[in-house]
């Protein structure tokens, strides 16, 4: 396996950023927006009046009204109390207004204007922002933000098609796009760009070999999904690969979670393998005992890993898994009438819809 890599420092620079956001909501005027907030509050948005966000005890009580100046038809779920919700102008609605805002439980605490896209980034406490860059149809900025200290760092980097999707390290150092779908696109090299204002790039070529996608991930390793295969790339060196010796998978779909501390390696076939920062197994279906986990993943479930749980959803069945990753065994199985529409491991809380209407609970 042969790397080309090769390093820049230069004071404007290139990346391909998505103009895709990584969170859709409202395609349908019965979609609904729920966020189950670690104070006493749910933040909801419905579809048929996405103009404001409604705020509910966890007895289902409407305590707050917070009105938009627009449609939103975007939400970002972050860490305890925060969420962003914004109005992009993509489709299926072109004249939206580019803008979003950021709460607090029912707050409004910031603004932003001029936004072309928004990128959720590992352990929810920051964000960042895509910002027009004047005149400029080529480039754009990149702005990141913390919840509770705001702005961070930045960058000036070029637009791409919405074929592309963005990743960002959790220690915010790396950024890196890779094509939007395993399905229809790959690339024969990719480019991480790092370091102060994401000024140094390194190029990956692998002999030619399809690349899939690029997670940026924490201490300077890049994972790399090449021909299905998982590489972990420290610059030129490969630090750990997958498959390996103890686990053979075909990576399918690398993706990020919400646990900095794991990325996760899914298979056409239903399988999911949840892998830590230095290459070790830290779950896989294929050893589950029982077909619960591979029937609710194969229906299309929504998968994620936040506190070192993973979250299996369902929500169209009404069945959700959350397993602990230290304690695999001590699996919860919610099971409901119809759609979960948000689970809060850290408060113990589920939402979902039971004949229209918004049920809340605890997780038993």
């Amino acid at each position: 396996m042969n790397i080309l890599k090769r390093i820049c420092l230069v004071s404007t620079f290139t990346l391909a950023i998505s103009v895709h956001a990584e969170e859709l909501h409202f395609t349908q005027e019965s979609s609904t927006f729920v966020e189950i907030l670690s104070s006493q509050y749910i933040a909801t948005i419905k579809g048929d009046s996405s103009d404001k966000v409604d705020f509910y005890t966890k007895n289902q009580d409407l305590v707050n009204s917070v009105s938009l100046d627009w449609k939103a038809n975007h939400a970002w779920r972050l860490s305890k109390d925060y969420f962003l919700v914004a109005s992009l102008k993509r489709a299926p609605d072109p004249e939206a207004y580019n803008q979003a805002v950021l709460f607090k439980g029912d707050k409004i605490v910031e603004h932003f204007r001029d936004v072309k896209n928004i990128h959720s980034i590992p352990g929810g406490e920051k964000f960042a922002i895509e910002t027009a860059t004047g005149n400029d149809e080529k480039k754009t900025h990149l702005k990141i933000f913390d919840v509770k200290k705001g702005f961070v760092k930045e960058g000036r980097i070029p637009r791409t098609t919405r074929f592309s999707t963005v990743s960002i390290s959790p220690d915010l150092n790396s950024v890196a796009i890779s094509p939007f779908s395993t399905d229809s696109s790959s690339v024969l090299n990719i480019t991480v760009y790092s370091g102060d204002n994401f000024s140094s790039e390194t190029d990956y070529n692998f002999d030619n070999t399809r690349i899939y996608q690029t997670i940026p991930l924490a201490n300077g390793l890049v994972a790399i999904n090449v021909n299905r295969r998982i590489a972990a790339m420290s610059e030129a060196k490969a630090e750990w690969t997958i498959p390996n010796k103890q686990i053979f998978v075909t990576v399918d779909v690398l993706k990020q979670t919400s646990d900095p501390n794991y990325i996760i390696a899914e298979e056409n076939t239903g399988r999911v393998v949840v892998i830590g920062l230095d290459g070790s197994i830290a779950f896989d279906s294929k050893d589950q005992e029982d077909d619960t986990f591979e029937k609710i993943e194969q229906n299309g479930a929504y998968i994620d890993v936040v506190n070192d749980q993973l979250i299996i959803n369902d929500s169209n069945r009404g069945e959700a898994l959350i397993i602990p990753l230290k304690k695999p065994k001590q699996v919860k199985h919610i099971r409901e009438v119809s759609d979960i529409l948000a689970i809060d491991v850290a408060s113990g809380y589920i939402a979902f819809k039971k004949k229209g209407k918004l049920k809340i609970k605890k997780i038993n």
